[in-house]
């Protein structure tokens, strides 16, 4: 019971506005000064001792964008549903006491349609700089061309995706396939067909193999400045 009303606490001071707002626990339950659908950010669900022993259903809040559960105590993620949100962008589970494999975590964070960043750190199964690119490299979401995930506990580029997949037996021809694919969507106009592309800069784009630019039949000019090519064969 004391740990309802602390969670449901944290939740009113999170989703309403400091005047007016009352902190009995009858003032604090659902349907009294907010609603579950109403909620967008929970951004201070930190230290409520949330574990494996407590866990919170958050699919009532269907609209949630951003949810902060570090420095809990949480084991398992799973048992959580977290993925069942599906506007979440924005989840921190850093400083947790986290087990999960990071296969089973590359699984598990696969499911979330809108995830943009996601903290980890200073957990069990996920404490250092290997442990992040191991993760990264089984993740299927950073292989597509729609990716939203741009932030595992700080920035992704194109070149660390295809580098962290390679590291997990990803083939090295279609990891340098997919990094011209992304280099270039995000360096061309997409509103311009590939026959009308005069210049195309990839400059610092990290490529180790040139792929196949036969699309581009009137370009005049390509920039390769820093990268990491020994042949320029499709060329």
């Amino acid at each position: 019971e004391r740990e309802q009303y602390v969670f449901n606490l944290k939740v009113t001071v999170s989703a309403v506005q400091a005047e007016g707002r009352m902190y009995t626990p009858q003032a604090c339950v659902p349907g009294t000064q907010w609603k579950h659908e109403e909620v967008t950010r929970l951004v201070d669900l930190t230290n409520l001792g949330l574990s494996n022993h407590y866990v919170i259903d958050f699919a009532a809040f269907s609209n949630l964008q951003q949810l902060n559960l570090s420095h809990n105590q949480i084991r398992d993620i799973l048992p959580f549903q977290l993925h069942r949100l599906q506007y979440l962008s924005v989840l921190d589970l850093s400083f947790n006491n986290i087990h999960n494999s990071l296969s089973e975590l590359a699984e598990h964070f696969d499911k979330y349609p809108s995830l943009e960043v996601l903290c980890l750190r200073g957990n069990t199964s996920y404490k250092t700089l290997s442990n992040r690119l191991e993760l990264i490299g089984k993740m299927k979401v950073f292989r597509e061309m729609t990716c939203r995930l741009t932030v595992v506990d700080f920035p992704v580029d194109v070149a660390e995706r295809m580098d962290a997949w390679k590291k997990q037996g990803g083939p090295t021809n279609q990891a340098e396939e997919l990094k011209l694919k992304f280099q270039l969507n995000e360096r061309l106009p997409l509103d311009v067909p590939r026959e009308e592309v005069k210049a195309i800069n990839l400059n610092g784009a990290h490529l180790a193999a040139l792929m196949d630019l036969s699309a581009f039949t009137n370009m005049e000019i390509l920039t390769l400045r820093r990268n990491e090519l020994k042949t320029i064969t499709p060329l």
